[in-house]
């Protein structure tokens, strides 16, 4: 016994019936009408009475997104509390037309390095975020500017090659544009990828509004850090002086301070995180901002990178081998000479 089946409008249909056929029994072909094609074109409307066009840019909250989606790496560990606000972002970028990404269409573009690959090749310190580079090697390979910025305080440095990103610093973003190879961490700091040339352009500090307009996790972090790490001293020593001098310090008054050797216990113990806080707030301090746009992606440079990857790497294991037997041997008993005072052995 089949099954009826009602239709939309009613109408009942066998369930188990064969579907129907033409007369030489092969089953109609119907044409099947195109996704979004209207049943019937529709009049030719006058420009004038046609509905104004919305195009991406005029659409703020399109723009944030489309700017998000094209700045994304899951491979770069990235914590939430410390990204800004990103309509700070795009303002920041759109500034100086640097909203755009570079077209980067290299097969090794995501291939990453130690630090210490790039340390052995060019020179520098692995830990300094703009490493100084010695001018004979300089003479040697034509490499002189190198950046790496840490996501911790740059969570919107670039992390995509050729996308554009943001530099911040503690203080008004004073320099001249400059052009250098940025590298950025991926998976945590073990390995960094090379994102392309960039042109740090500097760009209007963020206001007080803006910096109140940053969540409550941003400011802390920013206190926190410019309180306790070395390149935060001349924010610490002007809060310090307001306070005592009740004026705006003199360059002379900051640098006579900053190379007191009691600094930490002295000065840097008087000032609190809600102290630095306050004064980027009020305006007295100011975070710094410079535009990273990418102007080109060197490909050959990056080949040669990947190509003397593995030779650096089996160099690194023969140099942790040789340290490893070396901490063998000095491991061994030491003969401990007994010293003398005033001629009598202890």
């Amino acid at each position: 016994m089949s099954s009826t089946v009602i239709g939309k409008r009613g109408t009942a249909s066998r369930g188990l019936d064969p579907p129907l056929t033409d007369q030489q029994g092969r089953r109609p072909v119907l044409k099947r009408k195109r996704r979004n094609e209207p049943a019937d074109a529709p009049a030719p409307v006058e420009h004038s009475e046609a509905a104004p066009s919305i195009r991406i840019e005029d659409d703020r909250e399109a723009e944030v997104q489309h700017l998000k989606s094209h700045c994304i790496n899951p491979a770069a560990k990235i914590k939430k509390d410390t990204q800004f606000e990103f309509s700070t972002v795009l303002d920041r970028l759109k500034n100086v037309g640097a909203d755009g990404i570079y077209p980067v269409d290299h097969v090794d573009r995501y291939f990453t390095f130690s630090r210490m690959h790039l340390t052995y090749l060019y020179g520098g310190s692995p830990m300094s975020t703009f490493p100084d580079i010695n001018v004979e090697r300089v003479n040697l390979h034509g490499i002189d500017k190198l950046a790496f910025p840490n996501l911790e305080y740059n969570p919107h440095a670039p992390v995509v090659p050729g996308a554009p990103g943001l530099f911040f610093v503690s203080s008004t973003a004073k320099k001249e544009p400059w052009v250098c190879k940025v590298f950025t961490p991926w998976k945590g700091d073990r390995t960094w990828g090379y994102m392309g040339d960039y042109m740090f352009i500097p760009v209007p500090s963020l206001s007080p509004t803006e910096y109140a307009m940053q969540s409550p996790a941003v400011q802390n972090n920013w206190a926190k850090n410019i309180l306790h790490r070395d390149w935060g001293k001349p924010v610490v020593t002007r809060i310090y002086l307001r306070r005592k001098l009740t004026k705006n310090p003199t360059s002379k008054d900051i640098d006579r301070l900053m190379k007191k050797k009691d600094f930490d216990s002295s000065i840097r113990s008087a000032i609190s995180v809600e102290d630095i806080m306050t004064a980027y707030s009020t305006g007295k301090e100011e975070i710094g901002v410079y535009c990273m746009k990418c102007i080109k992606y060197d490909t050959e440079w990056q080949r040669f990178l990947c190509k003397a990857y593995p030779g650096f790497l089996r160099d690194e294991e023969e140099r942790r081998e040789k340290r490893l037997v070396k901490k063998a041997t000095e491991g061994s008993p030491k003969v401990v000479k007994r010293r003398k005072v005033k001629g009598k052995a202890l």
